[in-house]
């Protein structure tokens, strides 16, 4: 009857119960027990598994999505620009150097941002006119992105201070300053929808670099500068007449009539408005860094200039860049239905 028993029991314990065995007994049991009681701790590892697997394919789709929405469908929304600004991501390449995402939407949003303040909301909805912005900042980043590489080459730095400098200038309208304040909301933000650090980046740190070496590398440009500002000096009060034994290398233009000191024209406006009626400046290079300007004040108030203005373009960079185009050394990684 003993032996039955236990034969029946076999499947809870392989031995009698007794005072010497009676400690494997209760562990077996307790583990036993256990696997009731923690079913999880002995499944951790599948649930591990399982949680690696979600978050690899989370992160595939992420990117994918991210890939889509930036080099498929081209978007500049914020949450492509907040992608851009966290991940270098390159949007072409030129001569072996990466022209990054962020700084081509940072050029694209600003430049749509002041179109519509401008021109009205909806003044882009011509999908053509956005494209041509696309282009026209692609086209600007590729630039700077080179010339950003043969600042390295030349050994050209610009210093926080030169930063600061500037950035005081730029509050400067006529002889009054404005605000930091002020010019953060009313002109930054406001107008151009970029954070101070992404101001600086744009319209003065890369500007500044990109002036030192298209004045480094263009010799015939800063000869041709250098002769029309020595022409000038002895023979000013003959504008006209100056001007006219440079036309075939210089381009004369007018503002128009009377437009605003802050207008977006390469900084002929400030400038002109620091003159007196009838002055010529000193030359002087534009915002953008691609050329020298002249500028004759013709009229001005408090807030607004009327001018005319001598370019002499800096052409040293567009010729390596169209031999760059010319040699395929240039790769764009987006698609902008816009010709050059």
């Amino acid at each position: 009857m003993k032996i039955d028993f236990w034969k029946k029991r076999k499947d809870i314990t392989r031995q009698p119960i007794t005072n010497e065995t009676i400690e494997e007994h209760r562990d077996e049991v307790l583990s036993k027990g256990r696997k009731f009681r923690y079913p999880l701790q002995y499944e951790k590892h599948k649930i591990i598994i399982n949680a690696t697997i979600i978050s690899v394919l989370l992160m595939v789709a992420l990117v994918v999505l991210a890939y889509v929405d930036l080099y498929k469908m081209n978007n500049y929304s914020d949450a492509s620009y907040g992608i851009v600004k966290i991940f270098p991501l390159p949007v072409a390449e030129v001569d072996g150097e990466k022209v990054l995402y962020s700084d081509y939407l940072m050029q694209l949003r600003s430049s749509i941002r002041i179109v519509e303040l401008q021109e009205g909301a909806g003044s882009l909805d011509d999908k053509t006119k956005v494209e041509y912005y696309k282009r026209q900042s692609l086209n600007n980043a590729i630039h700077n992105a080179y010339a950003m590489k043969l600042a390295k080459e030349l050994n050209i730095k610009i210093s926080r201070e030169q930063i600061d400098t500037a950035f005081r200038e730029r509050r400067k309208v006529g002889n009054v300053e404005i605000s930091e304040k002020k010019f953060l909301t009313d002109i930054i933000e406001g107008d151009y929808g970029l954070s101070r650090s992404e101001y600086e980046r744009m319209v003065i740190e890369i500007p500044l670099i990109r002036q030192e070496v298209l004045v480094k590398i263009d010799e015939t440009a800063t000869e041709l500068k250098d002769g029309l500002e020595a022409r000038l000096e002895k023979d000013g009060s003959n504008f006209d007449e100056v001007l006219g034994q440079f036309v075939d290398e210089v381009t004369v233009e007018s503002s128009g009539g009377m437009v605003d000191v802050m207008n977006l024209d390469m900084g002929r406006a400030v400038k002109a408005h620091s003159l007196e009626v009838g002055q010529v400046s000193s030359p002087f290079l534009s915002n953008s860094g691609d050329c020298y300007y002249f500028v004759k004040l013709l009229e001005k108030d408090d807030t607004r200039v009327s001018y005319i203005s001598v370019k002499i373009p800096l052409t040293e960079l567009q010729k390596r860049i169209n031999a760059f185009i010319e040699a395929g050394k240039i790769k764009e990684y987006i698609k902008i239905d816009f010709d050059n």
